[in-house]
């Protein structure tokens, strides 16, 4: 077993985001997407491996992320902020990682999230939750035909869930 240490900026303040964002998380899943992501988290954790450089988790939220979007597009799946697909990222990714970084044989101090801020850690959960954001976007606009931008980043992005106004 190796020593673990864990990067402030690449791996702490991405999970420490998540774990604020997994109430919404929580609160956002039925039960089509909780079996999505336990699938997810299955493919992150058979197929990561690590080598003398790095561990290297193989991003199974992807399988989640694509059907959501696909979902989106068909008027369902409407609930899902940004800030849960961020949520969701770390828990499929952190926990491989975290595996790898303690089983694998390499000489040294296993660091995860070492690339600071340009670490896959926390650069695949912006990545993808911006996405994301965009695709609901654009689904909404179809929907609605006027969507103001500034309220529907504060729905997507917030710790807490804000209720929406029709009108």
């Amino acid at each position: 077993m190796n020593a673990v240490s864990l990067d402030l900026i690449g791996a702490c303040l991405p999970l420490a985001l998540a774990i604020g964002y997994l109430p919404r998380l929580v609160r956002s899943l039925d039960a089509w997407t909780w079996m999505l992501l336990v699938g997810s988290l299955g493919i992150s954790a058979t197929f990561s491996f690590c080598d003398s450089k790095a561990v290297h988790v193989v991003p199974g939220i992807y399988l989640l992320c694509f059907v959501t979007w696909l979902r989106r597009g068909r008027g369902q799946c409407r609930r899902v902020p940004a800030a849960g697909i961020f949520s969701a990222t770390m828990i499929t990714i952190f926990p491989g990682d975290l595996y790898g970084a303690l089983t694998c044989h390499a000489v040294g101090i296993a660091r995860i999230g070492g690339g600071g801020h340009l670490d896959a850690l926390l650069l695949t959960p912006l990545l993808l939750s911006t996405m994301h954001a965009a695709v609901y976007y654009f689904c909404e606009l179809d929907e609605h035909r006027r969507v103001p931008v500034g309220s529907f980043l504060r729905r997507q992005f917030s710790l807490f869930e804000y209720s929406v106004r029709s009108g």
